[in-house]
């Protein structure tokens, strides 16, 4: 009886860290969207400053 009551609540656990996790990876994707043409400006920057070796 306990292990099912632990099972239940593991499984709520978890699907709830999923939910957080899969919320978290959308935000974290959405600032890397946001940030990809400052690090593409960048990137130009360092290839620019390099070829000028």
């Amino acid at each position: 009886m306990a292990i099912n009551i632990l099972a239940q609540l593991g499984f709520s656990f978890s699907q709830s860290s999923v939910k957080n996790i899969v919320q978290s990876t959308t935000v974290i994707k959405d600032s890397i969207l946001n940030l990809g043409p400052v690090f593409n400006d960048l990137k130009d920057k360092i290839e620019s400053y390099r070829g000028s070796f």
